[in-house]
């Protein structure tokens, strides 16, 4: 602590928030005594602010203007939002926000460092938007709408957050984001896990989404992502629902007990799908379909309760070192008009055959291990081909 600074008690030395912020200099702190009532707070002086409870009756708690620090604090609003931060690098540390509508939000190119806190009872966690950069460390939000809504052309980093989400998808990125999510866990969602579109291109590392009524990561429009490790577990949809026309890639996939496709791939995607398992879905563990193009690498796709990987209409889909077993229906069902390459690929111990086409599917392999299915091993129907190079 600075030698010189001064600490300001609310209420004792001032009634008022206000009134303590006028007299305050860089570096003095203001420390509030029980739960002391207040319009909105405007800082735009580097203080200190902590203390017990700030209660506000304003649509906005607190505003932050400059690089303060806000530390050990409760902040209370039944009618409006949290904190926003607009300007200079402010430090949130050991922080709670129980307030109706956003807790904490970041906009403009403000930077703040948001460590230890904690998101009660909001509609939205956390949002951070235009040319913001937030760095975040131990996050836990409990939402009635979405945990993190991350949008504009926003970057930063988010580590260990924790999110049980209401009716919204726990984690929304959209617009031109570039953010940085890592070991981010969403719980008990309303609606999906991930929620990414628009240009959007953040990257995922060692995610988990479980228990969520829709997909666990949705992927539309123009979005790019890179995902380096994401479990999902018990969702109501797919695991991975990638569609539009969006791209991205995805490594180090798990997914199990998803009520439909573990991964489905539609319309215009080109998603890059590099190790993972899909295992125990009841809708199957790989569906490509529409005009979509997938290349897949080094995945284990097995112990699903439909076919192993399905491609339908005019989809593309390569398979390269691969394993598909013991899948409860066909190992690859080519349907209508799609392509399938399988390289190097082994498909066995499935329910029927190891691989079926029909319409006027074209299959083609090299160098794959295709034994010990219940139907045929190549079961070709329709006008459809399979043929070995």
């Amino acid at each position: 602590m600075n030698p010189m600074s001064t600490t300001y008690q609310v209420p004792g030395d001032f009634e008022t928030i206000a009134d303590a912020l006028a007299q305050a200099s860089a570096g003095d702190t203001i420390h509030l005594n029980g739960r002391v009532k207040s319009k909105h707070v405007r800082v735009e002086k580097d203080i200190l602010l902590t203390g017990d409870t700030l209660l506000s009756t304003d649509t906005v708690a607190i505003g932050l203007f400059a690089s303060a620090t806000i530390q050990d604090l409760r902040v209370e609003n039944p009618n409006g939002h949290g904190i926003v931060s607009m300007k200079g690098s402010p430090h949130i540390q050991g922080v709670t926000l129980h307030v109706a509508q956003t807790a904490l939000a970041c906009g403009a190119d403000a930077s703040p460092t948001i460590q230890d806190c904690k998101m009660e009872s909001c509609r939205v966690g956390m949002s951070a938007q235009g040319e913001s950069s937030p760095s975040v460390q131990k996050l836990t939000i409990s939402s009635r709408g979405t945990g993190l809504l991350l949008t504009g052309s926003m970057k930063g980093h988010f580590s260990e957050v924790g999110i049980v989400a209401g009716q919204m998808a726990g984690v929304e990125i959209t617009g031109e984001a570039q953010p940085v999510l890592e070991h981010i866990a969403v719980a008990l969602g309303g609606a999906g896990g991930f929620f990414i579109h628009g240009d959007a291109q953040p990257s995922l590392q060692a995610c988990l989404v479980q228990n969520v009524q829709l997909a666990g990561l949705e992927v539309s429009e123009s979005a790019n992502p890179t995902v380096d490790g994401i479990q999902v577990k018990s969702v109501n949809g797919s695991g991975l629902f990638l569609h539009g026309k969006s791209r991205g890639t995805y490594m180090d996939i798990q997914v199990e007990e998803s009520a439909l496709a573990c991964i489905e791939i539609s319309e215009d995607a080109q998603p890059e799908i590099e190790r993972g398992h899909l295992s125990n879905s009841s809708g199957g563990g790989l569906l490509v379909k529409e005009s979509a193009r997938a290349e897949v690498l080094d995945l284990e796709i097995h112990d699903n309760h439909h076919i192993g990987a399905e491609s339908t209409q005019n989809a593309v889909l390569i398979l390269d070192n691969c394993t598909i077993r013991a899948n409860q229906a066909h190992g690859v069902h080519a349907r209508d008009q799609s392509q399938v390459s399988i390289l190097r690929c082994c498909i066995s111990q499935n329910k029927g055959d190891g691989v079926l086409t029909s319409g006027a599917a074209k299959v083609t392999h090299q160098d794959c291990a295709i034994d010990e299915n219940k139907g045929k091993d190549l079961n070709e129907s329709g006008s459809s081909t399979i043929d070995s190079p």
